[in-house]
């Protein structure tokens, strides 16, 4: 009788940079702290009406990415509190519907064995995008052969978070 051998376990980390129409995610592998994929999440369907409906797609999506790359942790920024310099996003509802799409993502949670939400300032600081991406380019261009700078912002942001969680700093 063959003895059946278990699976080592894989520990694969999801970092997410969420957004109402688009978002970025990268998954890792913790384990050697490499890069495996990163994409651009856009939803499937073109209503501009539906907002629900798009985050749920994109949802659908990130929950295929995990189940392909078989993932047991997510790391997912999400918004804070914006005095006077988040007026206009509160007036226009993007505060809101960004909440909602980071309630959909939470959701995951029963999925994996840890899920991680972190807020901009936590991760990254006061630093702009640009600082960010630059301060990646070297290792991610040698690596990966991957332009940070040239990269959507979603998308570097999404690398960015994963690289915060898995080596403590941008």
């Amino acid at each position: 009788m063959k003895k059946m051998v278990p699976r080592k376990a894989v520990n694969r980390l999801m970092s997410i940079d969420p957004s109402i129409n688009n978002l970025g995610m990268a998954i890792w592998n913790e384990d050697d702290k490499k890069l495996l994929t990163w994409q651009y999440i856009h939803p499937k369907i073109k209503s501009r009406t539906n907002e629900f409906e798009k985050s749920y797609s994109m949802l659908l999506q990130l929950k295929e990415w995990g189940s392909k790359y078989e993932v047991n942790k997510i790391i997912c920024e999400v918004p804070e509190h914006w005095a006077v310099a988040g007026f206009e996003a509160r007036e226009t509802g993007s505060i809101a519907k960004l909440c909602f799409v980071c309630g959909l993502i939470y959701s995951m949670r029963l999925e994996v064995d840890e899920m991680i939400l972190v807020k901009p300032r936590e991760w990254k600081g006061q630093l702009p995008k640009e600082v960010v991406a630059n301060r990646l380019f070297d290792e991610y261009m040698e690596k990966y052969e991957l332009d940070m700078v040239k990269l959507n912002p979603n998308v570097m942001d999404g690398i960015a978070i994963g690289h915060f969680k898995l080596f403590g700093s941008v």
